[in-house]
This record gives structure tokens, C-alpha cells and sequence, in this order.
């Protein structure tokens, strides 16, 4: 399903490395947002014909990769638990129109219109998919146009409301939402908006959520308008300037809020959105940001083993994972099935085990040490585990050689007996093969030893 992406966009220039390199320098905006365009169009096609579906089961465990959940090192991490991930195709983002309002909106609150393109966020999409090559070949990474679902559908729509947008969202919700509002005054310089780090009376501000690390964001801009009627109660016209003098304290101060509040509404829109189309997609839903983590809290529903598991796979520490070239795990999760599935038992099994803990650092601390002793002192017990057993089997190997040979001249009943003796060798290395590849660590410590082939 993921390779439609590569055999579109394959000849063209938008997946060649100088081209990239150069972030399309020696084309021009008409010609890139026609590509662009053209393999928007491909995309939506397949799917709105069902081409484009994830593929599941009721035993595989899949997951949409949110926010930085689609970073390389991310994907090897929660390469040890998922069966798939589903990321967003960082091309397509690209693709999306600019309506007259956006243009026009740009330009009003001081944005250059040749700033529209963003020949920088093309290219590292592009990089981005040249990366992802490996995880898709391996079947573990799945394409998807995720980004269409959260666009905005129709026209800019234009709201009021005489409460301040106080009953956005039930009160115990605004209040978690507004105690973490991080408000910042935002400056036009040379066709560029500049998000400053500080908060002072102004016309344009930025709005952000303490957790979400830029997970999600909102600007805002104060200008001075007045309607006129064109006719009776259905067209007006809307005449909007941007004073060139500060607003009142009273009417900033009140702006402010109305604008966290608003900001508050979006935010929870998108993320029903997401967890709406993880549910489309049979994915679970995994919340990397500790704000929003901490906002599905109230919702006992959420509190499932694979996503906490998945989440918690994240925030593993193995430094040496990031030594494995993802070909050499992609391959090895595909050859050692029976064993990647011993380990993510065994992982869920330590984030069960702080399930009842209702301290943070309580569940930290469970889990914390629930992984070094997995990934570290069972995987360093594990190897001389195994060279024990590999002198057995060569011991036993040497036998078994050494009695066909003696038994070869001497006629059928010798020959009969050493069969047996190999047979018997071969149910050895079998029951040694079983035993190794049910021991939970035994993948992770295959993935170690890649560290040591590179």
C-alpha cells in the first residue's frame, strides 16, 4: 500500500538528493505546486476508491505515529513492540492549498506571498520519505495521507460569542487548558512572523499548550473592523484594519482569554479527530504528549496495556539501537517473529505491573527498572547462557560425525544406530533453538549483537 508513494514520486525531482539539497532552487513556484498538485490528486484518488487501507488483525498491534512519533530513533523504539505504524506522508502535507482567504489572510497580517512556499519544509519532507524507504520495504511503516483528515473543510468560518468562549468545552476542561496556556507576543519582520519569548500588550499573539512541545499552536491576530449589510440578514461586508496602536489593557487582557479559549476548543477537536481516525485505521491511540496524556487521564476508557505499553516504549533508554541500521531490524522482526512476540509480552507484562500506581514517579520508577532488568542484566546473563549450550551442541555434533564415519565399513545395523545418534542431535539443537527464542530477552539480545556486525 506504502510503495504508491515511491514508484509516483520516484522520477520526479522532488526525490532527487541535489534537487533536495538545494531545496528546488532551479524551479519555480508554479512548477512545484503543480507536482505537488498532480500527486495530491493521485493520493486522494486511491483513497476515495479504498485503495489506500491499513491492513490488520485481531492479533497485530498497530499504531498511528503522532508528532515526533515518526522520527527515525522513535520508529526503532517502538519497532520493538508494534507490529505497524502508520505515518503520515510527509510529502503530501505539502500539497495543500492555499485558498484566496489564506493569501489574502497571509499577506494582511504581513507575511510575504512568495513566503506561501516552503521550499525548506519540502525538502526535509522529502529527505524524510528517502528515509522512511528502509521501515516501509520491511513492512513495518504504512504511508498514509493522515494529514488530509485534519484539514480544514469549507471556508474560513467567522465566530462570536458574547461569553468570551467561556463554554467552549465543559469547566474542569477549560481549567486544565487555560493553567497551561503559554501565551507569547508575535512580531512581523520582513515578511516573517516572529514568535517572541515574552507576553506584552500587542495585536498579534501565539498560543501553545505546556506538554505539547510544539505539538500544537494557534496565532492570533486583534484588528479593528465593522459589518456592513449588502442585504437583509444574509451578506455583509467586512471592512478589517490593523491599528497601528495598542489596544486598551481591558480589551487585550479580555482578547487574550477569548483566545486560549478558542485555541482550547481546536485543540480538543483535532485530538477527537485523531483518535477517531486511529479507530477508522484499527490502531490504538498513543498519546506522546505528556498534555494530552494527562487530559485522556479523566477517561478511564483510555487507560489501555498497548497504548500505555506503547507509550512507555518510547521513553525506553538503548543506546545501542541506535547502532542497528533499520534494513537489520526490519529484517530481523521479520525472521525472528516467535521471539519479537516473547519480548513485547514480557514488555507489557512490566507496564502491567504499574498499572494500580496512581504516583507518576511510582510508575516510572516500576517501569525504569522493569526494562534495565530486561534490556540490560537478563540480555548480559543470556550470552553465556548461549555459549554453553553452543559447546554442548558441538560436543554432541562431534560425536555424531565420528560415529558415521566408524560406522560406514561395518554394515546396516552400525549405520542404523548413528541415523539414530543424529536424529537425536537434531531434536537437541531444535529444543535448544525453542528455549532460547521463548526467553523474552532473547530478541533484544539479537538486536545487540547486530551492533557488533556493523
Amino acid at each position: 500500500m506504502s510503495h504508491y508513494v515511491y514508484e509516483y514520486l520516484a522520477d520526479t525531482f522532488i526525490l532527487h538528493i541535489e534537487h533536495i539539497k538545494e531545496n528546488y532552487r532551479r524551479f519555480t513556484d508554479d512548477e512545484i505546486t503543480q507536482l505537488l498538485q498532480d500527486y495530491r490528486e493521485y493520493s486522494l484518488n486511491l483513497l476515495n476508491s479504498q485503495s489506500l487501507t491499513i491492513a490488520s488483525s485481531e492479533e497485530s498491534i498497530s499504531s498511528i505515529a503522532t508528532g515526533t512519533m515518526s522520527d527515525l530513533s522513535s520508529l526503532k523504539r517502538t519497532a520493538l513492540y508494534l507490529d505497524q505504524i502508520v505515518v503520515s506522508d510527509p510529502v503530501f502535507e505539502q500539497s495543500r492549498l492555499f485558498s484566496e482567504v489564506d493569501v489574502s489572510l497571509a499577506k494582511f497580517i504581513g507575511k510575504k506571498e512568495e513566503n506561501l512556499i516552503d521550499r525548506v519544509s519540502l525538502s526535509r519532507a522529502a529527505q524524510k520519505l528517502i528515509d522512511l524507504r528502509p521501515f516501509v520495504v520491511g513492512g513495518y511503516v504504512k504511508l498514509y495521507p493522515l494529514s488530509y483528515h485534519q484539514e480544514r473543510q469549507g471556508n474560513v468560518p467567522f465566530l462570536y460569542s458574547n461569553v468570551g468562549f467561556e463554554d467552549a468545552l465543559p469547566k474542569n476542561l477549560l481549567k486544565y487548558y487555560n493553567r497551561r496556556a503559554k501565551v507569547r507576543t508575535v512580531n512581523a519582520v520582513d515578511g516573517k512572523l516572529m514568535v517572541m519569548e515574552h507576553l506584552e500588550n500587542c495585536r498579534q499573539i501565539d498560543i501553545q499548550f505546556e506538554g505539547m512541545r510544539g505539538g500544537f499552536g494557534m496565532g492570533y491576530t486583534l484588528t479593528s473592523g465593522e459589518f456592513e449589510a449588502l442585504d437583509e440578514d444574509v451578506n455583509f461586508l467586512l471592512k478589517q484594519n490593523i491599528p497601528t496602536t495598542l489596544p486598551e489593557l481591558d480589551v487585550f487582557d479580555g482578547w487574550v482569554k477569548q483566545s486560549i479559549n478558542r485555541t482550547a476548543r481546536n485543540h480538543f477537536d483535532d485530538l477527537q479527530k485523531r483518535i477517531l481516525l486511529a479507530e477508522q485505521l484499527n490502531c490504538i491511540f498513543c498519546c506522546e504528549y505528556e498534555f494530552e496524556n494527562n487530559l485522556l487521564r479523566t477517561n478511564p476508557k483510555n487507560d489501555k496495556i498497548p497504548s500505555n505499553t506503547l507509550k512507555s516504549t518510547l521513553e525506553i533508554d538503548v543506546p545501542y539501537l541506535d547502532s542497528v541500521s533499520v534494513e537489520d531490524l526490519m529484517s530481523l522482526r521479520n525472521s525472528d517473529g516467535e521471539a519479537f512476540q516473547n519480548f513485547r509480552l514480557e514488555h507489557e507484562r512490566i507496564v502491567r505491573s504499574a498499572r494500580h500506581e496512581t504516583s507518576p514517579e511510582k510508575v516510572r520508577a516500576i517501569v525504569e527498572d522493569g526494562h534495565h532488568e530486561l534490556l540490560e542484566v537478563q540480555v548480559k546473563q543470556l550470552t553465556p547462557k548461549i555459549k554453553s549450550y553452543r559447546r554442548i551442541m558441538s560436543i554432541e555434533g562431534i560425536i555424531g560425525v565420528a560415529g558415521l564415519a566408524a560406522s560406514i565399513p561395518t554394515g546396516g545395523v552400525s549405520v542404523y544406530v548413528t541415523v539414530l545418534a543424529a536424529l537425536a542431535g537434531c531434536k537437541s539443537y531444535l529444543e535448544y533453538a525453542s528455549k532460547l527464542k521463548s526467553n523474552p530477552c532473547y530478541f533484544m539480545w539479537k538486536v545487540k549483537k547486530l551492533t557488533k556486525t556493523q
